[in-house]
């Protein structure tokens, strides 16, 4: 939950605003104690991809970048890593040999 926190005040420190809302610390945080540290992870991973094709996407279809929530993408990430996440964990780590 800490690297959260610290994820917020340093993106904040180094862009000059406000690039990670409290808020989704906050779900981060909410998110944290219902699921393990290792589902954790995964939920910010998904988040940070689904956001990212998101993201391009608007890109290419606007051809300009603005600023969208990440809440939405945090929620679809954790019901993804709830419902399927040690599946997925159990697969990557076959393919990283574990």
């Amino acid at each position: 939950m800490d690297f959260f926190f610290v994820l917020f005040f340093v993106g904040k420190w180094f862009y000059k605003k406000e690039c990670l809302g409290f808020g989704d610390v906050r779900l981060m945080a909410l998110i944290g104690l219902y699921v393990s540290i290792d589902l954790l992870f995964l939920t910010l991973f998904l988040a940070s991809v689904l956001a990212a094709f998101y993201g391009i996407i608007l890109f290419f279809k606007n051809k300009k970048s603005e600023a969208y929530p990440f809440a939405p993408f945090i929620n679809g990430a954790a019901l993804i890593a709830i419902l399927y996440g040690y599946p997925i964990l159990d697969w990557y780590g076959q393919l990283r040999g574990f």
